[in-house]
């Protein structure tokens, strides 16, 4: 596996975040920060640099780098037989021959022979026999799913009838991720073009899983309460009443009357009164039902969140305001520390005065505020 050296600089007034996997040892490095004016060097694994804003970095690329830790071979290595040193020889050679002359004159004629005798050397280059090792995957990073649903299209992620999907991030916070995988443990290795969404929050990935941003699905925008009026259900009683009476009246006047003439005189009157009356009264009850309404609980005085953030017309304008002149912003203390896609943003330490619509940073993400109430409604990597 070919290995390379790279010297990283970081020139701009930012933070700048990468990954890569450590030639070493073939661990993953993630979420790496390199500070402002800092150097750094890396050694990787040919093509395993990620990083948000790569063309923010200045690379120095060494080339091809051997691993910092060499794999034994079994092969062996041949010996090299030292060769003998080649020792030039100078032979002087002076020969004085007398020459009768007429003039009887002696001629000495110095000659020089150099003699180098050449030896042919055969150099043996021993052979490194690289072993192949398997790439462990990373075992001591823990990265938390997201389990939300994804679509081509921003509405198409937040209307979640798409299909759902779960993505990994190396954040527990949703939003604050860099970048995001496919799977709970290695790199990525599907396309991850689209958008995902969680919690009514949509992230915009490029193919290989860099943030691009993060959006606010529109059904988060606050809605008014309706508090429904009470309703009057009319109760109809029946009253079963009965009354019966019986008077019976017997009634026996006997008469005797001593005359001549015996006139007995017997009468019995009977007067039965029966008397049954059934009364059905309706009797119509008004019932209101008393709906139960929340009560906003007020933040308390001095009770907050103080983000220090920098500011500008555009996300690279706060970016760089970041590492220039930041102020500080103001947030609801019953709210997660943030800032998060949704929040609030205020001027003032009472969280009253929203703060102006616009880009604010914290040298890592820019937020966008939108809407005119300091609402946090999209997020992008510096």
């Amino acid at each position: 596996m070919a290995c390379k050296k790279y010297v990283l600089t970081n020139n701009t007034s930012g933070i700048l975040v990468f990954s890569y996997q450590e030639c070493a040892n073939n661990m993953w490095e993630y979420d790496i920060v390199l500070e402002p004016n800092q150097i750094r060097s890396i050694w990787l694994v040919n093509g395993t640099f990620q990083a948000a804003l790569s063309s923010s970095f200045t690379i120095d690329d060494y080339g091809t780098f051997p691993p910092v830790t060499a794999t034994p071979s079994n092969t062996p290595t041949p010996s090299i037989t030292p060769s003998p040193t080649v020792t030039p020889t100078n032979t002087a050679t002076q020969s004085q021959t007398p020459t009768p002359t007429p003039t009887n004159t002696s001629t000495v004629t110095p000659t020089t022979t150099n003699t180098v005798t050449p030896t042919n050397t055969n150099t043996v280059t021993p052979t490194n026999t690289s072993t192949q090792t398997q790439t462990p995957s990373p075992t001591n990073l823990v990265r938390y799913a997201f389990a939300g649903f994804s679509g081509t299209t921003e509405l198409q992620a937040c209307s979640e009838l798409f299909g759902s999907s779960t993505i990994y991030g190396n954040d527990n916070n949703f939003d604050e991720n860099l970048y995001f995988y496919n799977n709970a443990i290695g790199p990525v290795t599907i396309n991850m073009t689209g958008f995902y969404e969680y919690n009514n929050v949509v992230v915009e990935l490029d193919s290989d899983g860099l943030v691009v941003d993060y959006i606010l699905c529109p059904t988060l925008t606050p809605t008014p309460t309706n508090t429904p009026t009470p309703t009057n259900t009319p109760t109809n009683t029946a009253t079963n009443t009965q009354t019966p009476t019986n008077t019976p009246t017997n009634t026996q006047t006997p008469t005797n009357t001593s005359t001549n003439t015996p006139t007995p005189s017997n009468t019995v009157t009977n007067t039965p009164t029966p008397s049954n009356t059934v009364t059905n009264t309706p009797t119509q009850t008004n019932t209101q039902t008393p709906t139960p309404t929340t009560t906003q609980t007020p933040t308390p005085t001095r009770s907050h969140w103080v983000y220090t953030l920098g500011s500008g017309a555009t996300s690279n304008d706060a970016c760089v305001d970041y590492g220039v002149a930041p102020s500080s912003v103001y947030a609801p203390l019953n709210t997660p520390v943030g800032p998060n896609i949704g929040d609030f943003l205020y001027q003032d330490i009472s969280v009253s005065i929203p703060v102006v619509n616009g880009w604010y940073s914290n040298g890592t993400f820019a937020y966008q505020v939108t809407g005119g109430l300091g609402q946090i409604s999209s997020s992008a990597p510096c």
